[in-house]
């Protein structure tokens, strides 16, 4: 016998579980919306399937549910597991694909990516590389097959893009098996897996340093730099002066200089580890920066004389390239000159020339440890290193 009418639905306004029988109920909440629960027992254990709101569910609808879910139990199913069967089985009937939960994955994910040229070669890699092979192809559907295909023709001759893309493959699958788009196990994961099947990157890889300059030769070489009057040649002078990064002095504002203390501080935003560097800035640093704005009508710190706008990411370089084409080094390099020249100096120490070169620490014991950016010691290797470039004895080049 029945409990509830649709007359009784109506009138019902106080919130409270109402039976219809036979293990379903009609639930009003506090706001007086009502909707349709089937309880029952399964392994000792009393429990709850939802059915729907009386708004979708009419009364003989739910009660149609009820008995086809009590006819379930009979036959020894768990009605809440197999709800969750066919809500699997719609989303997999979408047949959604490696290139739709890449874009999903990198859209969710490259906030945490400060570098912008991070993000792109996300997308370039992918777009290059996975979707040739398996853009189109349905997240439950991608093998082991499909990746080797993927990475097999470039394991060995561009190995580290390989490794990266590699990565990223496994992070998007990852991301898939975690929202059951597919099963595990993830068929781009290295280890126990990929590392069976591809010889190890270290193993093939030849590492590529950036070409740089002895160290004993910059003195020469800053002597015929600054005979060049240009704004990309000022830029690469401050550059090697405070051992920076091209990204960082390109985008480099007179807001960032604090001239009363002599320092040049750059926000997190602009740095390749996120956390803020300050630069001790010298003399020569200093001059550098005047020669270079002389007819500045914007707070770039170096830009382009003809447009007024930032220097190019290659304005560096071509200066390089151009004037100094026998010595086949790159802007970066200038980096490892430093390094190589302070630790040559034996007097500073290991972790006051990572400071300088804003390198994270990659022991996160021992970084949680560091309660100073050791300014003054910097300070001093910084002017060392002015003093040693403005020396003149020099080896030519």
């Amino acid at each position: 016998m029945a409990y509830l009418t649709y007359l009784k639905i109506k009138s019902l306004k106080t919130p409270g579980r109402y039976p219809d029988g036979g293990g379903l109920y009609l639930n009003i909440s506090k706001n007086g919306k009502g909707s349709w629960t089937f309880r029952y027992n399964r392994f000792g254990r009393s429990k709850e399937l939802g059915l729907g709101s009386i708004r979708d569910v009419p009364l003989a609808e739910a009660r149609k549910q009820r008995d086809r879910t009590r006819v379930m139990i009979f036959k020894g199913l768990d009605p809440i597991i197999e709800k969750q069967k066919k809500l699997l089985q719609l989303k997999r009937s979408l047949n959604q694909t490696f290139e739709w939960a890449a874009n999903e994955y990198i859209n969710t994910m490259e906030i945490q990516w400060k570098n912008i040229k991070h993000r792109m070669q996300w997308r370039s890699t992918l777009k290059t590389y996975a979707y040739p092979i398996i853009g189109e192809t349905p997240l439950n559907q991608i093998a082991t097959q499909h990746i080797l295909k993927i990475l097999k023709p470039i394991w060995s001759t561009k190995t580290e893009t390989a490794t990266r893309v590699r990565q990223r493959i496994e992070a998007i699958l990852n991301w898939s098996i975690t929202l059951q788009y597919s099963d595990p196990p993830n068929p781009a994961t290295w280890k126990g897996h990929l590392e069976n099947l591809l010889p190890k990157p270290n193993k093939i890889r030849t590492v590529k340093h950036h070409p740089a300059l002895f160290y004993e030769k910059l003195p020469c070489f800053f002597t015929n730099l600054q005979n060049i009057k240009a704004p990309s040649s000022y830029a690469l002078q401050f550059l090697i002066l405070t051992a920076a990064r091209t990204s960082e002095v390109r985008g480099a504002t007179w807001d960032e200089i604090d001239e009363k203390n002599k320092l040049w501080i750059i926000p997190g935003s602009r740095m390749k580890t996120g956390r803020e560097h300050v630069i001790p800035l010298t003399d020569n640093s200093f001059k550098t920066l005047l020669w270079s704005n002389k007819r500045n009508p914007t707070n770039n710190l170096f830009y382009n004389y003809e447009t007024g706008k930032p220097l190019s990411e290659m304005a560096m370089l071509s200066i390089l390239r151009k004037s100094f084409a026998s010595l086949g080094i790159v802007t970066h390099g200038f980096r490892s000159t430093f390094r190589d020249w302070a630790e040559e100096m034996q007097t500073f120490s290991h972790r006051a020339i990572e400071e300088c070169l804003s390198h994270s620490i990659k022991n996160k014991t021992e970084a949680a440890y560091l309660r100073t950016n050791l300014l003054k010691s910097r300070r001093i290797i910084m002017d060392e290193w002015s003093q040693f470039i403005f020396g003149g004895n020099s080896e030519k080049f």
